[in-house]
């Protein structure tokens, strides 16, 4: 299923988001945020990124590449 949003979806602008994990470390006595990017929606299956596809994350400096690990 793809929904034409009518929307570029090839190139975003996203925001880095202040965000918690689900637990508080041993260390800490209280949550401390962490980066946080979601990404989500319809437009990723345009690209192959389905439901249960692994990814690949490449982390470089101002740069993340994200790939499809079992298409």
């Amino acid at each position: 299923l793809i929904i034409d949003t009518g929307i570029d979806m090839e190139n975003r602008t996203l925001k880095v988001r202040s965000g918690f994990y689900d637990y508080v470390p041993k260390h800490s006595t209280t949550p401390v945020p962490v980066p946080f990017i979601l990404l989500k929606g319809y437009w990723l299956r345009t690209y192959n990124f389905e439901i249960g596809n692994a990814v690949s994350v490449q982390a470089e400096i101002n740069q993340l590449i994200l790939s499809v690990s079992n298409p």
